[in-house]
């Protein structure tokens, strides 16, 4: 252990140099740390930002693929006529290239990663025979109706709190799945008409195959609902789409009303919410779903869009701040392996003599390591208070702030499904902030890297020296 004492007595010796280093190590380490800092910032930011977003996917078709399919002839100029018009798609094709039929949807969701999922098709249909509840601005009564037809569990509606059971009960899952002809009618129009919980709801769906089919349901359920009339309901006097006037019954009402099985499931449903037990779990289970079913003409939107446009600048910021890292360690250790190799080779005179007395070369270039690793783990240190500071500083400043607030207002999104999807509440988020925190890891780390390159910029140059003979190395500094 004697090379320890000959370090600490040079380092006390040649205490000029000694500060001189320190001076060095003090600043590479302040800056390595504050970048480690703000890529920790920007890592945590993203993380944040993710779950501020939440963890709902809608599966949904890809039209730039189908348009560039309609264009290559691949498919039919009919199929976008019949997007546009909203009417039922239902194709085997589809199915096959992923679009968000129910089939693929019922694939989607087998998932470990799925914690519930809903998907809706509204439909219109004909009742006469009632008065639908009218808007303040008014509007003719054309008879029609709405429908959410809804799969399993609970619809998005009462999930959002927008609507509340206030009499009789919810679909039971048994309705569901046997497509029961039953029906959950909204308390204005159930009070309008006169309709209590037990009596039948009569109305006529729309034709298949030239076949017009008026179906009794059951009334089991009246809820309310808190949903206002939208401008566009108010300006164009559609009470059809008012939310009093809408209904909720099984998606498989289907089987009644001329689709068979093998049509349902080729059925797109662009209406659909896919929730995830984590959002952090959104990419892997993306993938999975990939490797399952071929996504040519489906895409699964986590918000992607809003998310891209938060975390981008934040991305920016955190790549500026490890490639900064990366050139001060490799600019700090060459300056670092400089200076030791200079050092070494002054002193020659004194390694030859220790090698002429009997000391291990291990040990003289432990020695040097040794005094350089001391005056790191010094420094390094120190650079933890002030490091901590400058990291916050840089994260504050005005170039970043130029990168990240690119809007200083609240982004917000606000999202609606295809024909009657579900209406999405605004999804607000405030822009990330870079926000500094000095941790444990983060302290490892440092002196991680500092060892590291202490031990790599030192060992070099000493191993350098240390190839000749004692001898050799005496007569080199004599002449």
């Amino acid at each position: 252990m004697y090379f320890v004492f000959r370090a600490l007595k040079y380092l006390r010796k040649k205490i000029g140099k000694t500060i001189f280093m320190g001076i060095i190590f003090f600043v590479i380490a302040n800056f390595v740390l504050a970048g480690l800092l703000i890529q920790q910032a920007s890592r945590i930011a993203e993380e944040n930002t993710r779950l501020a977003i939440g963890s709902e996917i809608n599966y949904i078709q890809s039209f730039d693929a189908i348009v560039k399919d309609l264009e290559k002839g691949v498919l039919d100029r009919s199929v976008m006529g019949k997007i546009k018009s909203e009417d039922i798609l239902s194709s085997a094709d589809f199915t096959i290239n992923g679009a968000p039929t129910v089939s693929n949807i019922k694939l989607a969701v087998d998932s470990e990663y799925i914690d519930s999922y809903q998907i809706s098709y509204e439909i219109q249909v004909n009742g006469d025979n009632y008065t639908q509840v009218q808007i303040e601005s008014g509007g003719a009564d054309n008879g029609l109706y709405n429908v959410k037809l809804y799969e399993n569990n609970i619809p998005e509606g009462f999930v959002s709190g927008t609507d509340k059971l206030v009499a009789g009960r919810m679909i039971f899952e048994e309705e569901l799945e046997n497509g029961s002809q039953v029906i959950m009618i909204e308390e204005r129009f159930a009070l309008q008409n006169k309709l209590e919980i037990g009596d039948m709801l009569t109305v006529t769906y729309p034709e298949v195959n030239g076949i017009s089919y008026k179906i009794d349901h059951e009334i089991v359920g009246i809820y309310t609902s808190s949903e206002e009339a939208s401008q566009s309901i108010i300006q164009s006097s559609n009470v059809t789409r008012f939310s009093a006037n809408q209904f909720y019954a099984p998606l498989y009402i289907f089987n009644s009303i001329g689709y068979d099985k093998e049509i349902i499931n080729h059925l797109v449903i662009n209406n659909n919410v896919i929730r995830l037990k984590d959002p952090e779990d959104i990419d892997v289970y993306k993938q999975s779903v990939g490797d399952m079913i071929n996504m040519r003409y489906g895409v699964l939107d986590a918000n992607d869009d809003l998310y891209d446009s938060l975390v981008g600048p934040i991305m920016i910021v955190g790549l500026i701040s490890n490639i900064a890292v990366i050139v001060i360690l490799i600019t700090g250790g060459l300056i670092i392996g400089l200076i030791t190799a200079l050092t070494v080779n002054e002193r020659r005179s004194e390694v030859g003599i220790l090698l002429a007395v009997g000391e291990r070369k291990s040990k003289i270039v432990m020695q040097f390591v040794l005094e350089v690793l001391i005056i790191a783990v010094i420094t390094f240190s120190l650079s933890i208070i002030s490091g901590g500071f400058i990291g916050k500083e840089i994260s504050e400043s005005p170039i970043a702030s130029e990168f990240i607030e690119s809007n200083e207002e609240d982004v917000k999104l606000n999202i609606r499904g295809g024909k009657g999807g579900f209406s999405k509440e605004k999804i607000e988020v405030d822009q990330p902030k870079l926000k500094v925190i000095l941790s444990i890891d983060i302290i490892a780390l440092l002196f991680l890297i500092g060892i590291l390159l202490t031990v790599i910029s030192t060992i070099i140059p000493a191993l350098y020296v240390m190839r000749f003979n004692p001898k050799q190395i005496l007569n080199n500094k004599v002449s």
